[in-house]
């Protein structure tokens, strides 16, 4: 059986397709719903260069914060065939929520399309999950930071347990559960080329600063 899994590009959901396929499940193909007017996804392009450097297919689609249950499954509903079984997310627990509302929604919408939703992150404390990927050998850079939170001269950095000892010492969240920051992963065990960064610039865009990729190989 084969399963897909919930992409952004960052190192939450990179993570759970490694732990997932470490675990024995097979991925068939990334899914990557971008909402209109984001101001902190991965440029579609880059997105889909990261999935050839992966080599496994990207299904990209637009999608709106007040349609996205209904355009995901409608990106969701035509792959499915008799062989696949879920959807696999990288949701985290967030003690700042105080809810499960992530991991509900997820499986709500996965058993209505007649398939299962997988949660390997759940559980998992997010300074652990920080550094379990990096101890897995992935690499990531910092592409998007919410500038009252945190310096824009973290931008385009590697994340280290450098980033994570100051994301301690400012009490935020580990893995920017709540918007702190965005990440693009490069290389790792999933990939079969590394992502050159050749060049970028800082951009600002509301709450947020961000590292615009105009050049990479």
């Amino acid at each position: 059986m084969s399963y897909f899994v919930s992409w952004s590009g960052g190192k939450d959901c990179c993570f759970a397709c490694y732990k997932a396929i470490s675990e024995g499940y097979k991925i068939r193909q990334l899914l990557n719903l971008r909402f209109k007017g984001s101001s902190h996804s991965v440029e579609k392009n880059l997105l889909r260069f990261q999935a050839e450097c992966i080599g496994v297919p990207l299904v990209q689609k637009e999608a709106s914060w007040e349609n996205y249950e209904r355009d995901f499954k409608e990106t969701v509903r035509p792959l499915v065939s008799t062989d696949v079984q879920g959807i696999i997310f990288g949701d985290i627990f967030c003690e700042e929520f105080q809810e499960q509302k992530h991991k509900e929604w997820a499986e709500k919408v996965c058993g209505e399309l007649g398939l299962k939703a997988i949660e390997p992150l759940w559980g998992m404390k997010p300074g652990d999950i920080f550094q379990a990927f990096l101890a897995a050998g992935f690499e990531a850079i910092i592409i998007s930071v919410k500038s009252d939170l945190i310096d824009e001269e973290w931008l385009g950095r590697k994340l280290d347990k450098a980033f994570l000892n100051y994301l301690a010492r400012k009490k935020l969240n580990a893995c920017g559960e709540l918007g702190e920051y965005h990440t693009l992963v490069v290389n790792g065990p999933l990939f079969r080329k590394k992502i050159h960064i050749l060049e970028s610039k800082h951009v600002k865009s509301g709450k947020y600063s961000q590292l615009e990729i105009p050049k990479y190989k």
